[in-house]
């Protein structure tokens, strides 16, 4: 009973990879019908080629046996004229379709790993914080790019495998219908083995999943500079080896499992092919002995049961790997489908105002997914065009989640955001965040891009460069006189990996940051902790662009030096994901609570 559902889920599953399947070839049809085409027209000529050229030969033996035995001198030389030019075109063939699968496999990969990337990186962030989420994502980043354009590759293999067979098993059913029947029906065991096989390695695949993604981590703190030069310092190299080895065991143990499994069945299902094989061919042989076959045929037969078996092989191999790559493949379009899991989010209905005049919270609360504690509670508060608004809070009270909020990056569990009265969820996404512009306390670096690339990320970065407001927002965030210092100023490329690279500090990288979200010049600008790695000099330049030169945005500044909030309209200090106090500077200081507290505490260690 258990082995007949194992069975109905293969069989459930291998539905699911030629609905996938057919959904791959028909993008790939799109694009690449011509040499679609053309590689199939190549692969069936490659295919008949070896059994037309085996008639031929067999043929002219058979009169050439006769002519030695009559001392007739007139063969049918025709046949060994075609029997060498079928050689010949079918060489060409196989050249040619070597050149074709190839270049179907480069263009599917350069398609397929740009639509992966495309769709993975345009899914919402919750879903990549989701762990069985990131399972999916990092099994399609890791293994379906690769394997979907081996997916279409194959293809071509198995109906070149399949014509064979199918001419082959023709052959043999009209030469001798029972060792037809035979050689064919001893072939199936070893097709059901290779898809039970190669579905116990998809799943070994999906069960490691997790320990992969901590292979891949592990593996970044070794290659990846940042880390890997605190990881020389902490003398922690060793440590991370042995955590690469321990992980890289535990995926050797799961796969090599599944292996064993497999080479005990196919010993068994090998034999009983190899002896079906033996007997056919010893009836064969009979026939010769009986008269009942000439010997030029039985070369026929002979060499038909050699290509017989040789495309056997493969096609049990391919059938296997192909189910195996459609699952991937099945993964790819089911990450492709991940939908938004917030049931709030709305259709966009309403386009985003051209001039922000207010934002306002109300009743918000969130939960991150999966979890019951509220992250924030109860948050109501309103901003202003052209203000500055300040927020403060110690780490882990929620700053950080109200900003992923306004950004749309989750949804409020209750509650709404009102833009000019209208809830933000009526927006579309992309049109939303191209009013904001954010700079995170983790900041890309962009290295490989040229300096001026870098700062115009910020706004379109595929468009036509404002070379004027490149240099205008490279000049407010302080970073135009050291990038004029650099080799080829803004044509320079970042990061000394790269050719002519120049590795910055952590400051100048920063400034880039800061220019960038000049160069967006958005209608909402969110500042986390924005000179946290910049001189008090600079600073202080960048905070009068911020309050005095951005005069039409409404400006989120995250900061734990109070010193640099004096200058907002309103101050607002979260605790416990809670408003505790709100005001303006003087305000709060008057009302002697936290915020004045803490602003005194550091004040006091500057002297």
């Amino acid at each position: 009973m258990k082995r007949l559902q194992v069975f109905g889920l293969i069989m459930s599953e291998f539905a699911r990879v030629l609905s996938a399947g057919r959904k791959l070839f028909l993008l790939a049809w799109v694009q690449y019908w011509r040499l679609i085409t053309v590689t199939g027209v190549v692969v069936m000529v490659a295919s008949i080629a070896p059994f037309a050229q085996n008639w031929a030969m067999g043929r002219f033996i058979d009169q050439l046996v006769k002519a030695t035995k009559t001392g007739d001198r007139e063969i049918y030389w025709p046949l060994l004229y075609g029997a060498i030019a079928i050689g010949a075109c079918y060489a060409m063939a196989n050249c040619l379709q070597f050149f074709l699968k190839s270049t179907l496999y480069r263009e599917m990969f350069k398609s397929t790993s740009t639509d992966v990337n495309e769709k993975i990186a345009n899914l919402e962030i919750q879903l990549h914080e989701d762990p069985a989420c990131k399972d999916l994502i990092t099994t399609v980043l890791e293994k379906a790019m690769w394997h979907a354009p081996d997916f279409m590759q194959r293809t071509t293999y198995l109906l070149q495998n399949a014509i064979e067979i199918s001419i082959a098993s023709i052959i043999f059913i009209h030469a001798d219908p029972i060792a037809g029947v035979v050689i064919t029906g001893f072939t199936l065991p070893r097709l059901v083995l290779e898809i039970i096989y190669n579905h116990e390695l998809w799943k070994t695949e999906k069960n490691i999943a997790e320990v992969r993604r901590k292979f891949w981590y592990a593996r970044g703190v070794l290659v990846e500079l940042r880390s890997l030069t605190e990881t020389k310092l902490y003398q922690n190299v060793s440590f991370f080896v042995r955590r690469i080895g321990y992980l890289l065991g535990v995926i050797k143990d799961q796969e090599l499992k599944a292996e064993r499994r497999n080479v005990k069945r196919q010993l068994v299902a090998l034999a009983a092919t190899e002896l079906a094989a033996a007997w056919v061919l010893l009836r064969f042989v009979g026939n010769v002995i009986d008269g009942a076959m000439e010997i030029g045929t039985l070369t026929f037969y002979i060499a038909s049961m050699i290509n017989f078996r040789f495309a056997l092989n493969s096609l049990c191999q391919n059938v296997g790997s192909q189910f195996r790559d459609g699952k991937f493949v099945t993964d790819m379009f089911e990450a492709f489908d991940l939908k938004h899991k917030n049931a709030a989010v709305t259709q966009a209905t309403v386009p985003v105002p051209k001039r922000i005049e207010e934002i306002r919270f109300e009743k918000v609360q969130f939960a991150y997914p999966g979890t019951d504690r509220n992250v924030l509670q109860d948050i109501s508060l309103t901003l202003h065009r052209g203000e500055t608004f300040g927020l403060v809070a110690e780490n882990g009270s929620g700053k950080t989640t109200l900003v992923k909020l306004l950004c749309r990056l989750y949804d409020p569990t209750q509650g709404r955001i009102l833009v000019n009265g209208i809830d933000i969820r009526c927006f579309s996404l992309y049109e939303w965040q191209s009013a904001i512009g954010v700079l995170l306390q983790e900041y890309g670096h962009y290295e490989h891009l040229t300096v001026r690339t870098a700062i115009a990320l910020g706004r379109e970065p595929d468009g036509i460069v404002d070379e004027r407001q490149v240099v205008r927002a490279a000049q407010a965030a302080g970073a135009h006189d050291f990038i004029m210092e650099l080799p080829l100023q803004y044509d320079t490329t970042l990061g000394r990996a790269f050719k002519d690279g120049v590795e910055l500090s952590g400051g100048q990288y920063q400034r880039l940051a800061i220019a960038r979200i000049f160069y967006r010049n958005a209608a909402i600008s969110i500042f986390d902790e924005p000179t946290s790695a910049i001189d008090g000099a600079a600073e202080s330049l960048i905070f009068e662009e911020i309050f005095d030169g951005m005069t039409d945005a409404i400006k989120i500044l995250i900061t734990h030096r109070f010193s640099t909030l004096r200058r907002a309209n309103t101050i607002c200090v979260l605790k416990d994901g809670r408003i505790h106090e709100s005001g303006t500077h003087q305000e709060l200081m008057e009302l002697n609570g936290l915020y004045a507290e803490r602003y005194v505490e550091q004040a006091s260690s500057y002297h």
